[in-house]
């Protein structure tokens, strides 16, 4: 649940921080992507936002049963992402 959480509230501020910085026309840096941890600044009100490019691509997601701290409702699995994203750092 607190993982649904985290995910909406980034999803939130990044939605926020995208059409604020459209409409104050304060936009620092170009929207292209290098590539993967390509680096973007956006302001919002006189604060700069960094975000860092997370492409598409297939990962593990979930911890090995041997790692220290893992909980037995924890499974290793393939995860696929279709689109990329930007992820505040």
């Amino acid at each position: 649940m607190k993982r649904i959480l985290i995910m909406f509230l980034f999803l939130f501020l990044f939605t926020c921080a995208c059409v604020l910085t459209v409409h104050a026309g304060e936009q620092k840096t170009s929207d292209t992507v290098a590539g993967a941890g390509a680096r973007m600044v956006k302001t919002v009100d006189g604060i700069e936002y960094a975000f860092r490019w997370c492409p598409p691509g297939t990962f593990t997601m979930g911890s090995p049963e041997d790692e220290p701290g893992w909980w037995d409702d924890e499974t290793q699995h393939s995860v696929t992402l279709t689109r990329g994203f930007w992820m505040l750092e």
